[in-house]
């Protein structure tokens, strides 16, 4: 997949990455907290009411449900989550945030690099925190 049209997209009409990176460092955790494998971890990266839409499933609503997801992708092959912004706009409250994610899959001993896009919609916490409400992937 090429992404240059997209990283091209993280410097036209947005915030700076540097500033929204200093405003909201949680952004670029969510990879590492994935591949971590801890459950609880994973659920805390979202809101009470969090939404992750998933290719071939149901809507996955709650953080506990959410974790479980992520933790079921890991134990069928799934690994080494790699997670780049490419563009983000805050609005208040709200972080409404583009990027690009790889991962590999290993299958019957194969390793296989995966690809796609992923939209968040993150919301601020009243300790200051950020948090996933809606989270979308392909």
């Amino acid at each position: 997949m090429k992404y240059s049209k997209l990283i091209l997209a993280a410097f036209i009409g947005t915030a700076s990455a540097a500033s929204l990176a200093e405003t909201v460092p949680q952004t670029g955790s969510w990879a590492s907290v994935v591949n971590s494998g801890d459950t609880a971890a994973i659920a805390r990266l979202y809101t009470d009411d969090a939404v992750l839409v998933s290719p071939g499933t149901e809507l996955i609503a709650a953080p506990g449900a959410i974790g479980d997801y992520w933790i079921a992708k890991r134990k069928s092959g799934a690994s080494e989550f790699r997670f780049l912004s490419v563009n983000e706009r805050l609005e208040g409250d709200t972080l409404y945030q583009s990027a690009v994610w790889t991962s590999k899959f290993t299958s019957n001993g194969q390793v296989n690099s995966l690809d796609g896009q992923m939209t968040n919609v993150l919301a601020r916490q009243p300790d200051g925190s950020w948090k996933i409400k809606l989270q979308s992937w392909n």
